[in-house]
């Protein structure tokens, strides 16, 4: 089988032939006399397509035969000519992103931090490196090192050769155990035996971002994005960079200063609102205390939707200074307080009326609150008489 993506990692188009059709469970899958797929490996994931117009669901090696997973509700036969197209999107994000890799690791191994292992994901570049743990500032030098030799455009070249030419070339790592080696190079700096697709010079890497770092393992894991999701993040820091210039009304390097004005601001009015609050929960409870005047047993109330956050301060408030029994509602919202529990017990309360007046909801001695299915204000004050009155 002729590996075209070896030949050529640009060709995204081919006409080939079946030479072998198995069936796996319910999958068939199909051998061609030549691919232009990539079955995936060295850390980069298989290429994505269609054969004559029908998705490849899965691409793999198996004894360097490389076989293509397809749907199995098609007649294939051996000698059918077939049409190869990758999802060039994919696979060219993918050579960019492995070349970049090769470029960070050598880059990154001048600063002692040597790559331990890779994963080009599909949203990111993860490289494992051992070493002391990088701080923000080095990688953020490596980052602009990075995107440095990208403009200069150096080439990369593939080297086919046996194992007794190897030593010719300073491997960044030594090979493994095969015969014939792949070296890529990018032209008088780094020097790989790699088996992946890549770009024909680094400035078709595009762009490079550094976006993340954690520990692992004890070596630091740094999250990169290359080529088009660098361009992609970019485009969308620029989207929100705009929203928030728009919100902020000013230009960006103003926005640290605004956004201190701000904090500033809403700091003051929060002090603000408390007294505000509090004056206006005390003349509330005052208002509430006051129209059940004549009743000696509780206050039970319904609040507006927009009260809902002063339940408990209310209640409170209310079994506080005027010694009531205050059982306050908001929508399914109820909070129930009692100056003591020689006046009230709310866990007994809540035990006996639970079925009731469907309450469920909790808390400690004299204070519950929670939701309330039935809230009937002259069922919830015919229990509570029943309840202090016991």
């Amino acid at each position: 089988m002729k590996k075209l993506y070896y030949k050529d990692s640009y060709l995204n188009r081919v006409e080939t032939v079946i030479t072998e059709i198995k069936s796996v469970d319910t999958a068939v899958w199909l051998r061609f006399d030549a691919t232009i797929f990539y079955p995936g490996g060295g850390g980069q994931l298989p290429d994505k397509g269609t054969l004559n117009n029908l998705p490849v669901l899965e691409v793999k090696e198996e004894n360097s035969h490389i076989w293509h997973k397809v749907a199995n509700d098609v007649d294939w036969k051996p000698g059918q000519i077939v049409e190869q197209q990758l999802d060039w999107t994919w696979r060219y994000y993918n050579m960019q992103q492995h070349s970049g890799q090769h470029l960070l690791s050598r880059i990154m191994e001048t600063e002692d931090l040597k790559t331990v292992s890779v994963h080009l994901g599909k949203d990111h570049t993860l490289i494992e490196v051992e070493g002391a743990f990088p701080d923000e500032q080095q990688l953020l030098a490596l980052e602009q090192q990075a995107n440095d030799l990208l403009r200069e455009a150096r080439p990369l070249v593939i080297h086919e050769v046996s194992r007794q030419e190897i030593s010719r070339f300073p491997l960044r790592k030594p090979p493994g155990t095969w015969r014939q080696i792949r070296v890529v190079e990018i032209m008088d700096y780094d020097y790989s035996a790699c088996g992946g697709t890549h770009v024909k010079n680094t400035a078709e890497i595009g762009y490079i971002k550094w976006l993340g770092l954690e520990k692992i393992r004890g070596h630091a894991r740094i999250k990169w994005l290359i080529g088009q999701k660098a361009d992609a993040h970019l485009r969308k820091i620029f989207q929100n960079m705009q929203n928030v210039k728009t919100e902020l009304q000013c230009e960006p390097e103003q926005f640290a200063e605004r956004i201190a004005t701000l904090k500033n601001e809403v700091g003051n009015l929060r002090k603000e609102n408390k007294v505000y609050k509090r004056s206006h929960l005390h003349l509330r409870a005052m208002e509430l205390n006051k129209a059940h005047e004549n009743s000696t047993k509780a206050v039970v109330a319904e609040l507006h939707p927009e009260e809902i956050s002063y339940l408990p301060d209310l209640a409170k408030i209310l079994a506080a200074e005027y010694a009531q029994v205050a059982f306050l509602i908001s929508q399914d919202r109820f909070c129930l307080v009692s100056p003591n529990e020689q006046h009230l017990s709310t866990s007994e309360f809540m035990d006996n009326y639970r079925d009731t007046l469907g309450l469920r909801g909790g808390g400690p001695p004299g204070f519950v609150q929670g939701i309330i299915q039935k809230a009937d204000k002259e069922l919830i004050a015919g229990c509570l008489k029943v309840a202090i009155e016991k």
